[in-house]
């Protein structure tokens, strides 16, 4: 359990040590998106046409910060 939280906490750190808000706003974006992909196959509906916005913004959150790091580099 120790190691599977290092790994998110890992995972959602900037290199500068901190949190990133930008990559926990897009891993945030991708599980609400796959919960209501999920919830729409379970219940049999359409799923609405807003979800595809969201993986895309989360998507460039999360591929952001990559870029500005090489931009802003010191």
């Amino acid at each position: 359990m120790k190691k599977i939280a290092e790994f998110i906490k890992s995972m959602l750190m900037a290199k500068a040590g901190t949190i990133s808000s930008k990559r926990v706003c897009g891993v945030t974006g991708w599980l609400a998106g796959i919960i209501v992909l999920f919830y729409c196959t379970y219940v049999k509906i359409q799923a609405p046409d807003f979800v595809d916005t969201v993986f895309y913004t989360s998507t460039a959150l999360l591929g952001v910060d990559s870029i500005t790091g090489r931009i802003y580099k010191d």
